[in-house]
């Protein structure tokens, strides 16, 4: 827990998840014909922080 408390701005450690879940957003974003950024996906990624 100790690492997570440490790392969890620096942008070496979280940019490959952040990457990831902005590109499954973004995937589904066009699959529902949605746009991209939109409130909902805007949501997830302020609640992630």
């Amino acid at each position: 827990m100790d690492s997570i408390e440490k790392d969890w701005c620096d942008w070496a450690m979280i940019s490959r998840p952040y990457s990831t879940l902005r590109d499954c957003l973004e995937h589904f974003a066009e699959l529902f014909d949605l746009g991209f950024p939109n409130p909902l996906a805007e949501r997830i990624i302020f609640e992630t922080h």
